[in-house]
């Protein structure tokens, strides 16, 4: 971010990454409408819930607005365009997703294709780096197509192995930080138990 300062300064529009959480499905498959919507509202992009795509020229609201069922079904993909006009206009560089393994919550094979299918078009689609952040089980999305394979580049962030040095310093320093962090509401010092909370 550092050498994209000055575009940030000089354009107060320009947004370099846009980060937002997978929310856990409620039924059998992610929802792409909660997703877009968490996006576009932590961006404060106005109008959110009266985003809709129509296929044919109505009356401005009043008597000829759409009944909620032509809500419904038009919605969702006046969002993904919305979203796709949100990136493009902003210059985003990077779209974070953390807990990007709820995208592999489907119940059948074909659904979970389209879920990547729907990113990889995003990506195409706007120039925007996706970046899914999550567990092991987001490896599997390298088994959905082979243009996705291509396409990504996996980056794996081990757990700490106590058996090396650097590991170990580095996750005791992680408590010592958290120490630090809780003893400003109550006494703490966490470091005495290590292969304690490392177990845990």
């Amino acid at each position: 971010i550092t050498n994209l300062k000055e575009q940030i300064q000089a354009e107060p529009d320009f947004v370099p990454i846009v980060a937002l959480s997978a929310a856990t499905p409620n039924g059998t498959s992610i929802s792409w409408k909660d997703l877009y919507i968490r996006l576009l509202t932590g961006q404060n992009e106005p109008l959110v819930d009266r985003k809709l795509y129509l296929p044919r020229q109505m009356p401005l609201l009043a008597d000829g607005y759409p009944s909620n069922r032509g809500l419904e079904q038009s919605v969702t993909d006046a969002l993904r365009r919305a979203v796709e006009e949100h990136l493009k206009r902003r210059g985003v560089r990077l779209l974070v997703i953390d807990e990007a393994q709820h995208l592999l919550l489907t119940t059948n094979a074909h659904r979970l294709e389209c879920q990547f299918e729907s990113l990889k078009f995003l990506a195409a689609e706007t120039g925007t780096t996706i970046l899914l952040v999550g567990t092991y089980r987001l490896l599997d999305i390298l088994d959905q197509s082979a243009q996705l394979t291509r396409r990504s580049l996996v980056v794996n962030f081990p757990r700490y192995d106590m058996r090396n040095d650097e590991d170990r310093e580095g996750f005791l320093k992680i408590l010592e930080h958290l120490s630090v962090k809780l003893s400003e509401h109550v006494p703490t010092d966490l470091t005495k138990d290590v292969r304690y909370y490392y177990r845990k």
